[in-house]
């Protein structure tokens, strides 16, 4: 950071490269943790306008859909809270019809977060995702290019009887390879 721009209170440039993804600003929110539209709601369109982070992580989506962990989900423990929601969602077909639209309409870049419980799962619902994304209506090659993708490679809240492919890096790899295959900003 350039100290003497700092000091005399001129803009710093805080824009970063995540992969293909040039960001304002470092600040993403974490998958799952913050549902823009439903802030909307309460706050009003303002911050679908100008979202508070640089770029959007919606909760992650799954190839099939999930109803998630069956309560209690979350419990308070003496040193703070436990959750285990087990990734519930629509799954990928559904969320091309109904949230991606949205998403797209946003200003910033939006990192699709993808879960599954093998390397061709995720790498199945990769594509779908690229294909959606290429084919949606008025998705200009400049939008294409503010579409990453984040791999749910370790959720610990999901059990599918065996380890999480994030434990493994041999699965780990052939995922991400897998993935990566489907287009620039996977």
């Amino acid at each position: 950071m350039n100290l003497d721009a700092a000091a005399s209170g001129s803009a710093v440039d805080l824009s970063v490269r995540l992969g293909p993804l040039r960001l304002a600003h470092p600040l993403i929110n974490a998958s799952g943790t913050l549902d823009l539209f439903e802030v909307a709601e309460t706050l009003g369109p303002a911050v679908l306008a100008k979202p508070p982070v640089a770029a959007y992580v919606p909760k992650t989506v799954t190839l099939n859909p999930r109803r998630g962990n069956e309560p209690p989900r979350i419990v308070e423990t003496a040193a703070g809270m436990l959750n285990s929601i087990g990734l519930p969602n629509e799954g990928v077909e559904s969320f091309v019809r109904t949230a991606l639209p949205r998403l797209l309409a946003l200003p910033c870049p939006v990192i699709l977060n993808v879960g599954g419980f093998s390397p061709g799962e995720y790498v199945q619902a990769a594509q779908l995702l690229r294909a959606a994304v290429d084919g949606a209506a008025g998705a200009s090659r400049e939008w294409r290019e503010r579409v990453g993708l984040e791999l749910n490679v370790s959720c610990p809240n999901v059990h599918s009887g065996c380890i999480s492919i994030g434990s493994d890096p041999g699965e780990t790899a052939a995922t991400v390879a897998g993935c990566g295959a489907c287009g620039p900003a996977c």
